[in-house]
């Protein structure tokens, strides 16, 4: 979405027409505005892309099925169907990138969170690490203080 034209010319628009608003003086109140409704659009633009994508996607499934029922297949036939599932691979490599964008940004955000195991597994190696007596002049302290 970052690199399409129709999508930028568009959040432009958003935000000369909210900059030209007379009904909202504050510019904090301008700022949070904008960003709701870049929001919105975002949200509803993506969605029209992803039907898009998935009617496309639908459509290559139907063509490259038409081409497998067939009994034998010529070498144009071939040609066609390596073609399309070229696309196809294409395709789930865009679908796949974008997950893995978002889940990064998901982390990025929330950050990396200790699990109940992993901080029993930290407790326990502190516990072992932990000197609990030592031998001073032949005879073990177990006083934490003087350890």
């Amino acid at each position: 979405m970052l690199k399409n034209k129709e999508y930028f010319r568009k959040i432009r628009e958003k935000i000369t027409e909210i900059e030209n608003t007379e009904t909202i003086l504050n510019f904090c109140n301008k700022w949070e505005y904008v960003k709701y409704k870049i929001r919105e659009f975002s949200m509803i633009f993506s969605n029209e892309i992803n039907k898009e994508r998935r009617k496309q996607e639908s459509n290559l499934f139907h063509i490259i099925s038409q081409c497998c029922s067939k009994e034998e297949l010529n070498s144009e036939d071939k040609e066609k169907l390596m073609t399309l599932l070229v696309k196809l691979d294409e395709m789930y490599l865009k679908r796949v990138k974008g997950a893995f964008v978002r889940s990064k940004a998901t982390w990025m955000e929330e950050g990396e969170k200790n699990t109940s195991y992993f901080s029993n597994l930290e407790k326990k190696r502190q516990e072992y690490k932990t000197m609990t007596s030592l031998l001073i002049n032949g005879k073990e302290c177990k006083d934490i203080k003087i350890i």
